[in-house]
């Protein structure tokens, strides 16, 4: 270390006696983060803290979080450690942002002087390049996320090299999205020596959704390969993404493991007479809530309901044209007066939330590969699950031989059945065990394995090798 580098002193320390083997974990999201990447190591705190394993978590600074929940910090086992790691805009960004300015002026006072006001001009498009300057844009709005994602992953790498201790840190760890975290654990990893565990919550080579084009596939391939080729152990969130690993790596280690539900008291479910389907969460990448409410529609009409009968109930944080949206779909399937949008809420009063409602949606249209972590949240409340996405999809196969609803987005006749036929149990007094409740589900057995992987990964593969304090 060099000896200006003062070493990071942590935002949080759960008090209590800390464990003797730890891994330094690069994790973006962590507590007090309300987003769900955060909830994937922290749930397994606590089953790794059984085992004497303890958590170095590098994550971002909290003073940067949107939204935050004290509550999740409470649920860490003690001795966790939690650093924040500060996020900057690359400084490209401010000689970018300048160029902009500068142009914009420059156009407008030209603009004004040949046209004065008074006049209309007509915009002529006819020759533009509009797929060339948009292709020009993803391309460069795709390298500016992997500098600024990147430069972050570093800031943490450091972080974890000034607070690694070879007589207690055994191994790296990192989780993405963001994947240039990966990059980070790999950084760390080759300066501490350590094995290196690469968790991909998030296909990352292969993402189904990818909005910034092929630039950005062509640096998720470039900086994957590299992240494998150093890697102890890949993990994986669902087994589909595990078999395009292997593929594409076939001398990674490579294991799936799942989200899972944390243990602890059930909620009991609301006294409410009023059927309510919620849908808590983000709305994005082709998530698309239409056959939901088309389907809330034909039945309402059908069975003669009311407001009072039931309600559909949207919680997070989201963006006004989303907003916006919902209330179009309200309004062209006459459920204006059935719908209700809440604020983003922390996690407690989202599980509030939760715990009223009688189904609870989730909308995975356009993405097989991955399973929502909210998925295992959901499974600790007595509600049913109406699951919106494709047949042979990660989600469906988890949940088959379930009580989950599921169905594709274009089967709106089927969603709407499957409501009727929920709110009819609900009339005569049914509500579903939580599906939690089953073992294959629980966040321990995944954790357990998880450990097991890494004690095996350990026993084939040599340490990497160490190429120098500021090597890679």
């Amino acid at each position: 270390m060099d000896k200006r580098e003062k070493p990071p002193v942590p935002y949080h320390v759960v008090p209590g006696p800390s464990a003797v083997k730890r891994i330094l974990l690069i994790s973006y999201h962590a507590p007090p983060s309300n987003a769900v990447g955060a909830l994937r190591w922290a749930g397994m705190a606590r089953y790794f803290a059984m085992h004497g394993w303890g958590l170095d978590i590098l994550t971002l600074d909290p003073a940067r979080l949107p939204s935050r929940s004290e509550a999740l910090l409470a649920e860490l086992p003690p001795g966790t450690r939690l650093f924040g790691v500060p996020e900057g805009p690359p400084p490209l960004d401010r000689i970018v942002d300048g160029l902009v300015r500068v142009r914009r002026r420059f156009r407008t006072h030209l603009h004004i002087a040949a046209h004065p006001a008074s006049e209309a001009v007509p915009v002529d498009t006819t020759h533009e390049p509009r797929l060339s300057r948009r292709a020009a844009l993803d391309a460069f709005h795709a390298w500016r996320e992997y500098v600024i994602d990147g430069q972050w992953g570093r800031r943490a790498a450091v972080a974890g090299r000034q607070i690694f201790d070879p007589r207690l840190h055994q191994w790296v760890a990192s989780s993405g999205p963001p994947h240039m975290s990966h990059e980070g654990g790999r950084l760390l990893s080759t300066w501490t020596g350590l094995p290196f565990l690469a968790d991909f919550r998030d296909p990352w080579r292969f993402s189904e959704w990818v909005s910034l084009g092929p630039t950005w596939l062509r640096l998720a391939a470039k900086y994957e390969a590299r992240v494998v080729k150093h890697s102890t152990l890949i993990v994986t969130n669902v087994e589909p993404v595990r078999t395009l690993m292997q593929r594409a790596y076939p001398k990674a280690q490579v294991v799936t493991i799942t989200n899972g539900v944390d243990e602890g008291l059930v909620p009991p479910p609301s006294a409410s007479h009023r059927f309510i389907i919620g849908y808590p969460g983000a709305i994005y990448l082709g998530r698309d809530p239409e056959p939901l409410f088309a389907a809330v529609g034909l039945m309402v009409r059908e069975l003669g309901l009311s407001r009072t009968d039931l309600g559909l109930e949207f919680m997070g944080f989201f963006e006004p044209h989303i907003k916006a949206r919902l209330r179009r779909l309200a309004d062209r399937h006459a459920l204006a007066p059935f719908l209700t949008i809440h604020k983003g809420r922390p996690r407690p009063e989202a599980h509030e939330f939760m715990r009223h409602c009688a189904v609870l949606v989730a909308l995975q249209q356009g993405s097989d590969l991955a399973i929502p972590a909210k998925m295992f949240e959901y499974m600790r409340f007595p509600a049913w699950l109406m699951v919106i996405a494709g047949k042979g999809s990660s989600t469906a196969d988890l949940l088959a031989g379930t009580t989950a609803d599921v169905h594709g987005p274009d089967d709106v006749a089927g969603i709407q059945s499957a409501l009727a036929a929920r709110y009819r149990e609900f009339r005569s007094g049914g509500r579903p065990a939580p599906l939690g409740l089953q073992e294959r589900f629980g966040r321990r057995l995944q954790a357990e394995r998880l450990l097991e992987a890494m004690e095996a990964a350990r026993q084939r593969s040599s340490p990497p090798e160490v190429k120098g304090a500021r090597g890679g």
